[in-house]
């Protein structure tokens, strides 16, 4: 079944939301840092998924993005230099484009603590 992308209200325009999510959200606290994640399967045709990653550049465009459902938010803010990962690969019939940015944040209190010392 295709899922649709459906536009919703947002300050920054129109957004999309996936319909009939197929996702898992995980939860893990420890002393040193929060770990949350959200992911999400779905078949789509190439004009839905064109939506979507223009959603995302959206989402980096004003600084904020934003992975919800029904039961549970990620609120991701892109900052500094951000490592881009492109791969894709043809295997007989299966054809797969992986995208991967990733980055550090940095916590106030540590941006607080910082000092230089030279000797």
């Amino acid at each position: 079944m295709l899922h649709q992308l459906k536009p919703a209200a947002s300050a920054y325009g129109e957004d999309f939301k996936l319909t009939e999510l197929s996702r898992t959200t995980t939860s893990t606290i420890n002393m040193k840092q929060s770990k949350k994640s959200f992911r999400h399967e779905s078949l789509q045709d190439a004009e839905t998924i064109q939506a979507l990653l223009t959603s995302v550049a959206r989402g980096f465009a004003r600084g904020e993005l934003v992975f919800s459902d029904d039961e549970d938010e990620i609120i991701m803010r892109p900052e500094g230099l951000m490592d881009l990962k492109v791969t894709s690969n043809q295997e007989e019939n299966r054809h797969r484009i992986n995208i991967r940015i990733t980055w550090q944040i940095e916590s106030d209190n540590k941006k607080k603590d910082k000092s230089l010392t030279v000797k």
